[in-house]
């Protein structure tokens, strides 16, 4: 569920002169064309492009053997040699999961300057839907979700070996220039405004918090769904479909191609969000992406009927998050320098998007029943914006 474009925001020189000032494991996210967001690791001495998913623990890399008799005419990939890797511990266990299958392995991990020495993962020998993956710039994905099926995550292995003393990373998405992911620490302050106010996670095993209040525009929305799911990968927004048909229906969105479209003129109504009597709102500079001639919402429907907001790279252009497993928090703040764009040129234009139908999205919520009437009018009081 990943957006790709031809052209990406910084060469990989640039990347390496910034990251050369930075401490270990404080990692430029290379941006592509804002929708897209990556980074380069080592398995086995072997570099493999990825990007990293909160919604499961689970991490996966291509093979070369998985695109084998097929040209990869984009992206950039390096594919994970794995029959080159003298490191690599095959495990009896095999993978099968949406990306494709394979089977489970540990090998030698390293991410700028941290490194894992039996880090488990599945090597993907055939891929579920190599025209999907091909745009991609990314070969694979790291994931950071919280302990869920016996699978270790990465930060506790990571501090289980050493290379971070606590299991907590930060991340924020750049507009125009790179994002930034810090592992083992809550980054750098010069990245967001003020003190990052903690948000405790609700009772589910993910990386998601209860949801106080939600509105529309001015409106606010009666509605059952009570939770808010945080995955910066994801590239739109989701939420109840109930709810975001009828934001569709403010904007005055139409779909196209699997892309929901708006027109450029219309000043539509902002989405706000209340975590722990504090509000975080998108306005239209938040929630629109430019495309040639086409303005493209980033909010869309959950693949089905869900009591959870799943907010995503609009939000993290815009906040500033530290999530800390130890305490089961999640810390956010005003985004800072990140907020500035590099130049006043449309992004877009630099190559070809590709965006995804919301029906290949994994699903990573369950099934409630979601109402936000058109006439709905409740005596809650707006909060202090974040």
């Amino acid at each position: 569920a990943f957006c790709a474009c031809e052209a990406s925001v910084e060469d990989g020189e640039a990347v390496s002169r910034s990251m050369a000032a930075r401490a270990p494991g404080e990692i430029s996210l290379r941006n592509v064309c804002d929708l897209s967001y990556y980074f380069e690791v080592k398995l086995g001495g072997q570099k493999v492009k990825v990007a990293f998913r909160m919604g499961t623990p689970s991490s996966w890399v291509a093979t070369e053997e998985a695109v084998t008799g097929r040209p990869i005419r984009s992206g950039g990939h390096y594919t994970y040699p794995h029959s080159e890797s003298t490191t690599l511990e095959r495990l009896n266990d095999t993978f099968d999961e949406a990306c494709g299958d394979g089977f489970w392995g540990t090998d030698v991990l390293a991410i700028d300057g941290l490194s894992v020495d039996e880090f488990r993962f599945g090597v993907v020998t055939s891929l579920a839907d190599v025209r999907a993956w091909e745009p991609n710039p990314f070969d694979g994905v790291i994931g950071l979700g919280l302990d869920r099926d016996g699978t270790v995550p990465l930060l506790e292995a990571m501090v289980a070996a050493g290379a971070i003393e606590k299991p907590v990373f930060s991340v924020v998405f750049g507009r125009g220039k790179p994002g930034y992911l810090s592992l083992g620490s809550t980054g750098n302050l010069d990245r967001y405004e003020g003190d990052p106010r903690y948000v405790g996670l609700d009772s589910s095993k993910g990386w998601s918090v209860p949801l106080e209040a939600l509105w529309i525009g001015d409106d606010y929305c009666d509605f059952d769904a009570r939770r808010a799911a945080f995955d910066p990968a994801m590239s739109p927004i989701t939420g109840p479909p109930s709810t975001v048909e009828r934001f569709h229906r403010e904007w005055q969105a139409e779909r196209r191609a699997g892309m929901v479209v708006v027109p450029c003129d219309k000043d539509g109504p902002a989405l706000s969000f209340r975590f722990d009597g504090r509000d975080y709102t998108l306005e239209k500079d938040d929630l629109i992406t430019k495309w040639k001639s086409l303005c493209l919402l980033n909010v869309d429907k959950a693949a089905r009927t869900t009591d959870t907001w799943t907010l995503s790279e609009p939000f993290f252009r815009k906040y500033y998050a530290i999530f800390d497993a130890a305490e089961r928090r999640v810390g956010l703040a005003k985004g800072g320098a990140t907020r500035e764009r590099l130049a006043p040129t449309d992004l877009l234009q630099r190559g070809a998007v590709r965006l995804p139908h919301s029906s290949a999205r994994p699903p990573m919520w369950q099934p409630w029943h979601t109402r936000c009437p058109a006439d709905s009018q409740q005596p809650v009081p707006r909060a202090k914006q974040a």
